[in-house]
């Protein structure tokens, strides 16, 4: 590992000798418009200290993208990379050694220049002050760290997209002489991480807010750098190849806008730099402030929630029925942490009710008026929560395999424990998609091949059954005990798919093979139980045909009464959940711009929806353009 990090330091020695030409020339050049004299030196020491490594800011970061850039990509774009995967060291090992020898060879930048200061400070010390001011001094270093590790960080994300890198920092940068013009906050140059010397009275002043939010900002960016590497960046590759296309062109600019504008966002919202830094507004001057909802906070016994007052009235109504709402949860998998959950109902989604990581939880008031729709909401993602603290956060770390057990469980507890219906009478949906044969299991616990093929959101329907048939052949603690085999890392070390949840099945003394069986049993019962309605929504299949640059689907199939046919798009197969559109069938048609595919092929999926209820989706389907 050492021998293979000082390979790629030895590797970065241009840019070593860069930095020794930064770091001296300037002192040097300074020096030749005057005489040399104490007073001259001490004069260029001053200088140097009070703007140590301000001069610098833009330098580390143009030096971040040029180390950067042929870093990690290099070796997959040369090829490289095949060669080295047959060597006996791991991509991991690989990154760390790049990673840290480029990261090294930066921050040789401060310690160079402070070098060079020390020496300056030793041939212009008086009897007046013979310090070398070395807590300044290492002050500035710290920074200048910080703010390397955090260019660094980026710089290596940035050189995934290779020259479209370029794009999103000139985007970015517009955005910020943009917005800079009327909020002061946001211009570029006091979003940057200043390393000279900012002092409070004689102290050298650390903005750790600042400091602590490029960490963070670097620490992201590396990760997901890593991630790339490991594979994630070929995936990036193709999708950049062939930008001769123009719709791929134009996607990529409005992805970069898009992504400008949300790095905008995220320095704007979490007010990373404090407004107390700068002036007053002087006299004359005009400052325009809009009006927005004041927040407040309420804590009951289990949850701590913050949530706008103009809604107050139905947060209250809520919360006197949060805690039992809680302890439904908690009597159910036998829960006994004492687990204080943070509430953000801020928040407003078009895509989901509500969201749960951890002990943290988000929930749309807006979502629904009705007080018991919340409760669902609350009840639900409490689950999650519940869940997580189960199994130590495993489930998370297998979420491609486990996300249909995650979303059914807690889909089973909501409709179990917080609606008056039968559960079976809940189940239209999976009755629909049992007598269309579209339940297999194997499918089912693979998010990437249900999303791909069908909908991810077959998850909350179909996991709800499977969590009842568990609950069904083994009893009501086993849900529980699932959830805490998964705490036992040995029990899904690099499992996935049908063979992680026969182990955990196995470990938890339970059968895989009959929590199946009872879970097509369910199915079965369903589709009996609403037969009926089943029989009036077989599966649509329209025909496509081109109007001049539309694609326009015809229908010659009415919905039952209440309901309607929806069509859903995607661009691609490679597309997320939240990148669908999709459009209600009107008149027996539908159309949508051809210029929203990538290629010449187009893909639909047909469903039903009844108003406010998640639509009942058939496959993915895949055509050219007609």
């Amino acid at each position: 590992m050492i021998t293979l990090f000082l390979k790629e330091f030895r590797a970065q020695k241009p840019f070593i000798f860069l930095i020794l030409f930064l770091t001296t020339v300037p002192y040097l050049a300074s020096g030749f418009g005057e005489a040399w004299s104490l007073r001259s030196i001490e004069k260029l020491y001053g200088d140097g200290l009070i703007h140590l490594g301000m001069e610098y800011s833009f330098i580390t970061f143009f030096l971040s993208l040029g180390i950067t850039y042929g870093l990690l990509v290099r070796e997959i774009d040369d090829r490289t990379i095949e060669f080295l995967d047959s060597l006996p060291i791991s991509r991991t090992q690989l990154f760390i050694a790049k990673w840290s020898a480029g990261l090294s060879v930066l921050a040789l930048l401060p310690i160079v220049d402070s070098i060079v200061m020390i020496a300056i400070r030793a041939l212009s010390r008086d009897s007046l002050d013979r310090s070398f001011h070395f807590d300044w001094i290492a002050s500035s270093i710290f920074l200048q760290w910080v703010q390397a590790f955090n260019f660094f960080s980026i710089g290596l994300l940035l050189s995934f997209f290779r020259r479209f890198g370029w794009l999103l920092i000139g985007l970015i940068a517009w955005c910020f002489l943009i917005a800079g013009r009327f909020i002061p906050a946001l211009q570029l140059k006091n979003l940057i991480l200043f390393t000279g010397i900012e002092f409070v009275g004689q102290r050298f002043e650390i903005p750790w807010t600042r400091v602590l939010a490029y960490l963070i900002f670097g620490s992201l960016c590396s990760l997901v750098s890593y991630g790339l590497f490991l594979g994630g960046g070929r995936v990036l590759l193709g999708w950049l190849a062939g930008t001769e296309s123009r719709i791929k062109q134009a996607l990529l600019i409005v992805t970069s806008i898009v992504i400008a504008f949300v790095f905008l966002g995220v320095f704007s919202t979490y007010s990373w730099i404090s407004m107390d830094d700068y002036d007053e507004a002087s006299e004359g001057e005009v400052r325009v402030s809009f009006p927005s909802w004041a927040t407040a906070t309420r804590q009951t016994e289990r949850y701590n929630v913050v949530y706008p007052t103009n809604l107050s009235s139905r947060v209250n109504e809520l919360l006197d029925q949060a805690d039992p709402t809680y302890q439904k949860v908690a009597d159910f998998f036998e829960f006994q942490d004492a687990t204080e959950i943070q509430v953000d109902m801020t928040s407003y989604s078009g895509h989901h009710l509500g969201t749960a990581y951890w002990n943290k939880l988000k929930m749309d008031l807006t979502a629904h008026d009705s007080v018991e729709e919340l409760i669902r909401t609350l009840g639900h993602e409490t689950t999650h929560v519940v869940l997580e603290s189960l199994s130590q956060n495993q489930l998370k770390e297998h979420f491609g395999s486990t996300r249909f057990f995650h979303e059914g469980v807690a889909t089973y507890i909501e409709r179990r424990f917080f609606t008056d219906q039968p559960l079976v009478d809940q189940r239209l949906g999976a009755a629909i998609l049992r007598s269309r044969k579209e339940v297999d299991f194997e499918r089912l616990v693979d998010n990437d091949r249900l999303r791909l093929e069908h909908d991810s959101f077959l998850a909350y329907s179909l996991g709800e059954v499977f969590a009842a048939a568990v609950v069904s052949r083994f009893g009501e603690d086993a849900l529980g005990k699932i959830a805490r085999t998964f705490a036992t890392k040995k029990n899904t070390e690099g499992l996935s798919g049908v063979a992680l949840w026969r182990s955990v099945f196995q470990a938890a003394g339970f059968s895989l093979s009959e929590a199946i069986d009872e879970y097509y049993g369910l199915l079965d019962e369903a589709a009996e139980h609403h037969a009926e309605m089943v029989e009036q929504m077989p599966q649509v299949y329209p025909s496509l045909e081109k109007r001049e640059k539309k694609l326009v689907l015809s229908f010659d199939q009415s919905p039952p009464k209440g309901w309607k046919v929806v069509v859903r798009f995607r661009s691609s197969s490679s597309a997320q959940d939240d990148e669908y559109w999709q459009k209600t069938v009107k008149n027996g048609s539908v159309s949508t711009p051809l210029a929203g595919f990538v290629g010449q092929s187009v893909a639909y999926q047909v469903g039903y929806m009844e108003p406010d209820k998640m639509p009942i989706f058939q496959p993915w389907e895949t055509s050219r353009v007609p």
